[in-house]
């Protein structure tokens, strides 16, 4: 019935078990695990999952002979799958043991939607709950308008149609956002994606996982990201002017490869997050003046401003929606 697709690249063993074990003992039994490794030179790694493989008859194991990125190697898990549905969740995440049921049942019913994701609760590195995600937007016609300016959907938490993913042929071959490329494009091609609020899925925050490089990388590329989707909607063949050498070309014009510019940014974002947060805990003026200071440190802040104020007032309009 359901095809779990897990890249692997550099994971602790540690968690990477309990990522594995999460999927095995779901509920829902009817299923495949496709576990698939992108880091070609990781002997361990590589000697680990092969001999793991055998607790378990349901478990594929595949190898990359060189590093793909997680588009491409997710794309190559769904080639090689062998059921309907696909499933997904990151190597160091975890699913409740009822997710699978509860997405497989919900699709089984609504046949018309296109993909589900669910809700999640946030573990640090030792597995404590450090809190959770907020509610987020369910039905289809507030996830379709809510975003074009920013996304409520984890990756790690969702199933989809495998035909209609096939369709739009996949995963693109980006640095980032892969997810979000594609979330826009189903909506954009009038696929229906919704989501429920049961948190099912348990997800890994960890000390300092975004450098300097993603940073800036990342930023830059939901724009672009944003870009293309403006681009589909004024084109009466929803077509885009995507290209892998484009992307990079993009990214290379923004400084995207300059190390001061990177660090710069990373520096800079780092402060405005602490800002943001100082406004979650209603201290405004610590969070304005730290905000403010970002803005004139690094220009490309604003950037990140001006979208938080946009999704804010989209988020506020869409849930009110039925």
């Amino acid at each position: 019935m359901i095809s779990v697709i897990m890249p692997v690249f550099n994971e602790n063993p540690i968690d990477l078990v309990k990522s594995i074990e999460s999927i095995l003992k779901q509920t829902e039994k009817r299923i495949e695990l496709i576990i698939i490794l992108d880091n070609p030179d990781n002997q361990e790694l590589d000697n680990f999952l092969e001999n793991y493989k055998i607790n378990d008859e349901r478990i594929i194991y595949l190898k990359n002979k060189k590093n793909l990125g997680i588009g491409l190697t997710l794309n190559k898990g769904i080639e090689n799958s062998n059921y309907d549905l696909i499933a997904r969740l990151d190597a160091d995440d975890i699913s409740l043991p009822n997710r699978l049921e509860i997405q497989l049942d919900y699709l089984i019913k609504k046949p018309n939607v296109t993909m589900v994701s669910t809700n999640c609760i946030y573990i640090d590195e030792s597995d404590t709950i450090v809190g959770e995600k907020g509610d987020i937007p369910e039905n289809g016609n507030q996830i379709k308008q809510l975003l074009p300016y920013g996304s409520t959907i984890i990756h790690s938490s969702v199933m989809y149609r495998k035909d209609a993913v096939q369709k739009l042929n996949g995963y693109r071959q980006l640095l980032n956002c892969q997810d979000y490329d594609l979330w826009l494009r189903m909506i954009d091609n009038g696929y229906i994606i919704e989501s429920i609020n049961q948190r099912l899925t348990q997800y890994r925050l960890r000390e300092e996982s975004i450098t300097s490089r993603k940073a800036l990388r990342s930023m830059l590329t939901e724009e672009y990201v944003r870009s293309l989707h403006k681009e589909r909607l004024e084109s009466e063949s929803l077509s885009d002017s995507f290209s892998y050498s484009n992307y990079l070309e993009y990214l290379n014009y923004k400084k995207c490869n300059n190390k001061d510019s990177m660090d710069k940014y990373y520096k800079v974002s780092k402060l405005y997050n602490k800002g943001l947060n100082f406004m979650q805990e209603k201290k405004i003026i610590k969070a304005s003046t730290i905000i403010v200071y970002c803005i004139l440190k690094d220009r490309r802040v604003l950037i990140r401003v001006k979208n938080m104020i946009n999704y804010r007032k989209q988020r506020k309009k869409v849930m009110s929606l039925v």
